[in-house]
């Protein structure tokens, strides 16, 4: 066909109907290749099968082999169905050593039918905040409930935190749901590896902050201020400021980066047989790297900034649940998580002690101690004593099955204890 078009309009050039740069505009090409075009025509005798490519009729010398695009079809339909182009053409290079651009792979499944897993929207314009300048200075908290494990699979929420001006994930955990415990995990994770962040960015759950249209408490009255959730409290301790975004899209590259997590990771949870929290968990110790590897970008400051714990400040002390209780000094003292009751006699006639009980390794470990401590409660507390389980709690504790006390107390007097929970 495009033979017989450049003969009709270079015949009319050899009859003098039509100039060089008339014929070149009407075939699109420049003035010498008509030029040229025209010496092979008049070459030829005027035959239209000398105006046809020199590689027309031949195959391609960088053409795929029809056997490996076969396989690249096989692999999308069966073990890879559902995976997006580029995470796909990813995998092929580190699973199965085929190495494919996204064009291409896009380009043979197009051709056997096979259309994109995503349906991709037109963007809407967005005004978007700029990163932050160094590394540490805003940290974005979410979680996300979805199918991670397949759609027959209950839900589950993935607690994830990125940075803000590198887009690193610095820590995620999967949970049964969104909780404290699961952010309180996070916290831990980014103090351990990276230090204190100078802010947070989250939604308004009420794992963060408490609503002005919640009812204050007696407590909360006779105080005439407000008491912060668990996890506000932490941040406080550790100086952290808590911004509270108004919506979704203020906060949007954890929002983004779920987006890429359900596409992508939980492809890579199917492709792994990973069914549960725990595994799951596991397997995200070895994704995260991969991931920010891929996407994470440098700073535009060098110099992080993240800090160190003030002094005086353990991790421990920080992330965990911390309750307020009176309780008689001849009471033992028991909350509703699994916890120690604990209650010894003084060697002194007429006192009790209030004990400080630690456990490390049950669900949730709980020690109640005191803000001060007198010289007779140092004293106590040299003496060991066994701690009597709750009811109905399992005390598994293998390494720290004992109580201290820590101050003697005279019979009948009430006392204010402070009650740490660990997250586990």
């Amino acid at each position: 066909m495009e033979e017989r078009k450049r003969a009709l309009v270079l015949g009319r050039v050899i009859a003098g109907r039509l100039t060089i740069p008339e014929a070149a505009l009407l075939l699109g090409l420049s003035d010498r290749s008509v030029w040229r075009l025209k010496s092979r025509f008049v070459a030829a005798d005027l035959d239209p099968a000398a105006l046809a490519h020199g590689n027309h009729g031949r195959p391609a010398a960088h053409r795929l082999d029809p056997a490996l695009m076969r396989r690249v079809v096989t692999f999308a339909r069966d073990g890879y169905a559902g995976i997006n182009d580029t995470h796909l053409s990813e995998l092929l290079a580190e699973r199965e050593g085929i190495q494919l651009s996204r064009s291409s792979v896009r380009r043979i499944l197009r051709s056997a039918g096979i259309a994109s897993p995503r349906r991709h929207r037109a963007p809407a314009y967005r005004s978007r905040r700029e990163r932050r300048a160094a590394a540490g200075m805003l940290v974005q908290l979410d979680a996300s409930r979805h199918h991670w494990f397949g759609a027959q699979r209950p839900f589950a929420s993935l607690h994830s935190a990125i940075d803000d001006a590198t887009g690193a994930v610095l820590a995620a955990v999967f949970r049964d749901t969104e909780d404290a415990a699961g952010y309180f995990t996070l916290l831990e994770r980014i103090l351990r590896d990276f230090g204190v962040p100078l802010a947070t960015y989250s939604d308004r759950h009420g794992i963060f902050w408490r609503s002005p249209r919640e009812r204050e408490s007696i407590e909360e009255e006779l105080l005439g201020r407000r008491q912060p959730t668990q996890l506000g409290r932490a941040f406080a301790e550790c100086g952290i400021e808590l911004i509270l975004a108004n919506s979704p899209q203020a906060k949007g590259r954890v929002e983004r980066l779920f987006g890429t997590f359900q596409d992508r990771l939980v492809g890579e949870l199917r492709l792994a047989a990973v069914v549960d929290l725990a595994s799951a968990n596991a397997f995200l110790s070895g994704y995260l790297p991969r991931h920010n590897s891929r996407f994470a970008v440098a700073a535009a400051d060098g110099e992080p900034a993240w800090h160190a714990l003030a002094a005086g400040l353990s991790i421990e002390s920080v992330c965990c649940f911390k309750y307020s209780r009176i309780v008689p000094a001849t009471t033992p003292c028991v909350l509703t998580v699994p916890c120690c009751s604990c209650r010894h006699a003084s060697a002194a006639v007429g006192r009790t002690c209030v004990s400080r009980c630690v456990t490390t390794s049950t669900d949730r470990s709980a020690c109640t101690r005191l803000e001060d401590e007198s010289s007779h409660a140092r004293a106590c507390r040299r003496s060991r004593r066994r701690c009597a389980p709750a009811s109905g709690v399992a005390h598994r504790s293998p390494g720290s099955r004992r109580c201290r006390a820590t101050r003697a107390i005279p019979g009948g007097v009430t006392l204010r204890a402070v009650c740490a929970v660990a997250h586990h």
